[in-house]
């Protein structure tokens, strides 16, 4: 049960932090091309279109605040004791789901599948490689306490715990600070993914790939 839990066994190495973040932008890179020159697939203006973009805000609210909330819990702590407080009494990767939330608004604000689909490819790639990576680290280092921790807490879809209800401890208000400055810099998703549709309805605009 344990080795399903955490499937530290089957964990591949990444390379580096740098390597991910190169998968990570290439295939980003590509689902925002794709995007950037397909045929829109909703019409700018319309409520359809009001809709996309409220979902767009919500899901860049949402990962904004997921991981703000897990900076707070986390910051000066990570990787020497087990946290299992706030949100992460909910999933054990609060800040990479807060993440994927920040990105997967940009589909909505784009309205096109392509985005999502690279995404998808991320998302896959976190879960195969790099979380399995990093969690059999933290298994080396902490021991018993992770294995109970990842036994009690899913790696990915939030169980309720009242353990997030606890009250935040900043032991680290440095790293809250520095994190609270990264946020500001996400603005760039719905201003790049408003902005690209704004052109992309111009009828000058080349549509190289189909609409999706």
């Amino acid at each position: 049960m344990i080795s399903h839990v955490l499937d530290f066994s089957r964990a591949a190495r990444p390379n580096s932090t740098v390597f991910r973040m190169q998968i990570t932008i290439l295939l980003l890179t590509c689902g925002g091309c794709l995007a950037a020159f397909a045929t829109p697939a909703v019409t700018e203006g319309t409520a359809a279109a009001t809709l996309f973009n409220a979902l767009g805000w919500t899901c860049f609210g949402a990962g904004i605040a997921l991981r703000f909330w897990s900076i707070c819990h986390i910051a000066g702590r990570k990787t020497k004791v087990i946290v299992d407080t706030g949100p992460y009494a909910l999933t054990r990767n609060p800040l990479y789901v807060g993440t994927f939330l920040i990105v997967a608004s940009e589909a909505a604000f784009l309205k096109s599948a392509w985005w999502a689909v690279a995404l998808a490819g991320v998302v896959a790639y976190y879960n195969r490689i790099v979380v399995p990576f990093e969690e059999r680290k933290l298994s080396s280092r902490l021991g018993a306490d992770f294995v109970e921790y990842a036994l009690r807490v899913p790696r990915w879809l939030p169980r309720f715990n009242r353990n997030c209800l606890q009250g935040v401890e900043l032991s680290d208000r440095r790293a809250v600070k520095h994190e609270l400055y990264c946020l500001l810099s996400w603005i760039v998703v719905p201003l790049a993914g408003l902005g690209l549709c704004t052109l992309r309805a111009q009828p000058w605009w080349p549509h190289f790939v189909p609409g999706f």
